[in-house]
């Protein structure tokens, strides 16, 4: 632990910590969890290493692994998570634009710039990068068709849910929307509900317009 510490602290990119956080992901074991708890951050770091190095192709290959295989299933969703995602997707998406796939690049990144909880997880660098790679790729017309269309065209589904104490009820909405090729969920919550557990189209409407005006990014492309 003392030694992982050191290397996660210097920024270091050489062959001996390259060859540390290895040794790390060689020791992981799909059978006990308990045991892989520094493996997602030890992937990462690996990853950034090929990164600085230019070699974005396998740089993608352990950030996508840090993801999944050696995801830390023991660690608290909310912010113990979208503290080292977010972050994580950023340098994904930086490694696909070096790799000239700007697409992919505005991929990775849109599902959560377009979600309140992922969103506030990105620091002004990372709106910055956002912007300027979507305008790469889109004209301010076509990105104003983009958001008109989100206001436009959209589904939802609900499902009732109840407070810790299961003494309040209250509906679940989930909003369905594409936007820049990618297809996204919006959560909202809301108790104007009917005795069928729907809510008008008109109010889910006031209701999703409501939650995408909100969002920073919608703010910063309206400009």
């Amino acid at each position: 632990m003392d030694d992982f510490n050191y290397f996660f602290r210097i920024k270091s990119y050489d062959d001996s910590s390259l060859k540390y956080y290895l040794s790390i992901l060689n020791k992981f074991d799909s059978t006990d969890e308990s045991k892989n708890f520094l493996c997602d951050k030890a992937a990462e770091k690996v990853g950034d290493i090929y990164k600085y190095r230019k070699d974005y192709s396998r740089a993608l290959a352990y950030y996508d692994s840090a993801d999944t295989k050696y995801k830390d299933k023991l660690e608290f969703c909310g912010n113990a998570y979208y503290i080292d995602f977010i972050p994580r997707q950023y340098k994904k998406s930086q490694c696909y634009l070096d790799l000239k796939n700007i697409k992919q690049a505005i991929k990775i990144l849109t599902p959560h710039i377009f979600n309140n909880l992922g969103a506030s997880y990105f620091d002004s660098s990372m709106f910055t990068y956002y912007l300027t790679t979507l305008n790469m790729l889109y004209s301010k017309q076509e990105i104003r068709r983009e958001l008109k269309n989100v206001l436009n065209k959209f589904d939802y589904n609900t499902s009732i849910g109840t407070s810790l104490d299961t003494t309040v009820k209250y509906l679940r909405i989930n909003f369905i929307f594409k936007i820049f090729d990618s297809e996204l969920v919006c959560h909202t919550y809301t108790t104007s509900t009917d005795k069928d557990n729907k809510i008008p189209f008109s109010r889910a409407k006031n209701i999703l317009e409501y939650a995408i005006r909100g969002l920073l990014i919608y703010k910063l492309l309206q400009d």
